[in-house]
């Protein structure tokens, strides 16, 4: 009908080079957003884009993630506060 508005989920592929990471992972960041990644005993924090996220996971894109990387999904507005940004 004329006016009437819904929601539509598309079911795509990720592009090459997203990772998925647990979404409480993320924090908000100007217009991305920002994760922090243990390098050691030491944390940084990483800008990456959010394509997308269900319940509990979000598909990410950052030149500075590699598969396999640590990422902290507890304790993050502590990191804001202390761990640089990369």
């Amino acid at each position: 009908m004329a006016g009437q508005q819904f929601a539509v989920v598309l079911k795509l592929p990720a592009p090459a080079g997203a990772l998925r990471v647990p979404r409480s992972a993320l924090l908000p960041h100007r217009d991305q957003h920002l994760l922090y990644v243990q390098h050691g005993d030491l944390y940084r924090g990483v800008i990456a884009e959010s394509l997308g996220h269900d319940d509990t996971h979000a598909v990410v894109v950052s030149p500075s993630l590699q598969p396999g990387m640590p990422v902290v999904s507890r304790g993050i507005s502590v990191l804001k506060s202390l761990a640089p940004l990369e």
